[in-house]
């Protein structure tokens, strides 16, 4: 739809927000009808005026068509007005009569010389224009392995895309996407913020991906380091993890006498495992991500606990 790719142009570009529902992008748009065999543009147009959602647009052409069907089949004519559209009603209703360019008054403006434009100044000029939008998404599907929907979801946030191939750089791009669309996109929802103008940093972001990418911390933890960034925090993902007591315990045998106390405290729970509910290990490692204060790493946590179950069989 033509709205909504001027739509994400504009805020691509850095124009506007183009929030219909805020009045940062309205719409005009004007509409006329036809008999079969007729020339396309012999019906009479009206302008529907200040439209200012792409739902509210709909309905508007919709009704206004339905309104000038209804007039040609009379056999009356439609008359050249500026109309306006009533959402609960589902009508158009006029505002004022169209006048003829006569009536506008249009006169040359004294006090603005002609501009006399040439091909090299607009040659010029195109070499420094940003990607469309279109463009955008041409070259990224392809160099980052991501489907159309990934790239007009970015689109849509004005910077994400800049933000995202600064992140991306040596990085998992389905991880950086999904964390950006996800997870900052719903902070940013929740606080009413624009990626642009936010606190948070590309560096800042990426120390939070390498950080989980290399199990140093949860996808909890990141989650609360990435409110902290957005809260305003200036300290780094390593002295935040030091300060929040969340170092990893890389020591498989301080896991292994953790793992053998839960065990025996749970005589139980290991019988109901032993005779074949087997989920019941998702209860140990639990058990001992809760003793270590989330510090052990999941995977090993599930590696060790399974194989000290299945050493009392």
């Amino acid at each position: 739809m033509y709205v909504r790719k001027m739509q994400n142009l504009l805020r691509h570009i850095g124009v506007s927000n183009c929030n219909m529902e805020e009045g940062s992008l309205r719409c005009d748009v004007n509409v006329s009808v036809y008999r079969d065999g007729e020339d396309r543009l012999s019906g009479t147009r009206c302008e529907l005026k200040n439209l200012n959602s792409l739902k509210v647009i709909r309905g508007a052409v919709n009704a206004e068509i339905s309104r000038q069907i209804a007039v040609v089949q009379r056999g009356d004519n439609v008359e050249q007005e500026t109309r306006g559209y009533d959402a609960q009603s589902d009508t158009t209703f006029v505002t004022r009569t169209k006048e003829a360019a006569p009536d506008y008054r249009y006169m040359p403006e004294p006090d603005v010389p002609e501009i006399h434009i040439n091909e090299s100044w607009i040659t010029r000029l195109r070499k420094t224009l940003p990607e469309t939008p279109e463009a955008v998404m041409s070259r990224m599907m392809p160099q980052y392995g991501l489907v159309q929907e990934d790239v007009e979801t970015m689109l849509g946030e004005p910077g994400c895309t800049a933000f995202f191939e600064q992140a991306v750089v040596g990085r998992d791009p389905k991880r950086v996407l999904s964390w950006i669309t996800s997870e900052v996109f719903g902070q940013l929802a929740y606080r009413s913020q624009r990626l642009v103008g936010s606190s948070l940093t590309v560096p800042q972001f990426t120390q939070i991906i390498d950080a989980l990418s290399s199990d140093a911390i949860t996808s909890g933890q990141a989650k609360q380091l990435l409110i902290e960034f957005m809260d305003g925090e200036q300290r780094t993902v390593d002295e935040l993890i030091a300060a929040h007591g969340w170092e990893v315990i890389s020591d498989d045998g301080r896991l292994r006498v953790i793992s053998k106390q839960l065990l025996d405290t749970h005589p139980k729970e290991v019988a109901r495992y032993l005779k074949g509910q087997t989920r019941r290990l998702n209860f140990f490692v639990g058990k001992l991500m809760q003793a270590t204060n989330g510090q052990a790493k999941p995977q090993n946590a599930s590696e060790i606990m399974k194989e000290l179950l299945e050493a009392r069989r």
